[in-house]
């Protein structure tokens, strides 16, 4: 377990309602921390926030033992997320091109894709 003080620095929703959130430690980082901090990149983890004047009570703790991380969305279906997906990877993107031609040239490209590997 990982325990840092750290500033909210940044907390912005997301196109598919997640939130990202941003924290910058109030001390420097030793390369160790910093290594164990890198271990985690891209990791699934359970993050508990509370103002640094407030301690976590023992039922709250013990909330955080029993957390049973289930990431699966099950309010769309796998073709509505990709297509949120893309949708998100075309509103970054140029523009060049509607949404909906841009979705039709990707999901083509997908499909060639897949049937490539048929054999």
């Amino acid at each position: 377990m990982i325990i840092k003080q750290a500033i909210l620095t940044r907390a912005s929703r997301r196109a598919d309602k997640s939130v990202s959130i941003s924290f910058t430690t109030s001390l420097e980082q030793s390369t160790s921390e910093m290594a164990e901090l890198d271990g985690l990149f891209q990791q699934d983890c359970v993050v508990a926030i509370k103002p640094s004047d407030t301690p976590f009570l023992d039922s709250e703790l013990s909330d955080l033992d029993s957390i049973d991380v289930d990431l699966e969305d099950t309010t769309k279906t796998p073709s509505k997320r990709l297509r949120s997906v893309l949708y998100i990877l075309w509103d970054q993107g140029v523009k060049d091109v509607e949404f909906k031609e841009f979705y039709k040239n990707r999901m083509e490209r997908l499909i060639e894709q897949i049937k490539n590997r048929l054999t």
